[in-house]
């Protein structure tokens, strides 16, 4: 782990221990300097550095170091992902980026980085991609996101008004360039993965139900699948689900791949997709 990294995490694990509750005393400044093997001076430091980025945080006398104003829900996912990728990026990103250094060699980290200042700086990228069919095209792309879904890295771009996918590993060029472009509005930036089931981004909306038995509801409750998602209880531990998507080939694929317990309501289209895959499936075992 670099420096810079041990750094942002003593920082926000201080955060993370000012949190608990039910204590009536914060960790004092001498708690926190034993318990992460720094000197009292280091943790001041990584105090006013929090404060810099808005946390309300101080050391007091009487109550040890307090967060005093409460941290808001954005705040609170914004550090929490940071701090889950930082020792969590081995595990998550692992294969996904050996792929890609695999194909690229030390292109992949140019390609990274150049994409991230383009968009950082709201410029124009060309890039030289190869698509489904393995031909090579040059494009000027607007670049909004580098993410990760389903085992890949991926570019997130608008063309036109129209958002569109780049797989990084499918990209063997970028050149950054001086045309700027105008990001769309973070609302709109924000809701693009809002009806999402993985990485899909259409614009179509449908309304999807689903029956999970006892056994998935048990699941299915502990998580967040999109961000809408309505879940009503059955008197026999069943569970309702019901959600907005956009993609009907997503969630018919993830349902299969449930197997038993999991029961499409509606739509129909939705049953048909799900019929049809566990039928093409089951073909390849017949003799």
């Amino acid at each position: 782990m670099f420096e810079v990294q041990r750094v942002v995490k003593r920082r926000i694990e201080i955060v993370g221990l000012c949190l608990k509750e039910g204590s009536s005393h914060k960790p004092s400044l001498a708690d926190l300097a034993e318990a992460f093997l720094v000197d009292e001076l280091t943790i001041k430091r990584d105090l006013k550095e929090l404060r810099f980025v808005g946390i309300d945080i101080h050391s007091t006398k009487k109550f040890g170091v307090i967060i005093s104003a409460p941290l808001s829900n954005a705040k609170t996912k914004e550090i929490l992902l940071h701090y889950a990728g930082i020792f969590n990026h081995n595990n998550i990103y692992d294969k996904s980026t050996a792929l890609l250094i695999e194909k690229q060699s030390a292109s992949a980290l140019n390609h990274f980085v150049q994409l991230q200042l383009c968009i950082e700086s709201r410029c124009k990228a060309k890039i030289v991609y190869h698509n489904h069919n393995f031909e090579t095209q040059e494009r000027i792309v607007n670049p909004l996101l580098i993410f990760h879904s389903e085992g890949s890295w991926r570019l997130l771009t608008q063309e036109d008004g129209i958002v569109k996918q780049f797989h990084l590993d499918k990209i063997s060029g970028v050149q950054s360039t001086d045309q700027s472009f105008q990001r769309m509005s973070k609302e709109k930036f924000e809701n693009l993965f809002k009806h999402s089931w993985g990485s899909w981004i259409g614009k179509e909306k449908f309304l999807v139900r689903l029956l999970f038995d006892k056994i998935w509801a048990e699941r299915i409750n502990q998580r967040m699948l999109v961000s809408d998602q309505k879940i009503i209880s059955q008197p026999d531990g069943s569970i309702v689900f019901e959600a907005e998507v956009n993609s009907l080939a997503e969630i018919a694929s993830w349902i299969v791949s449930r197997g038993k317990g999991c029961k499409v309501l509606a739509p129909k289209e939705l049953k048909e997709q799900v019929v049809k895959i566990a039928k093409d499936t089951l073909s390849n075992y017949k003799k």
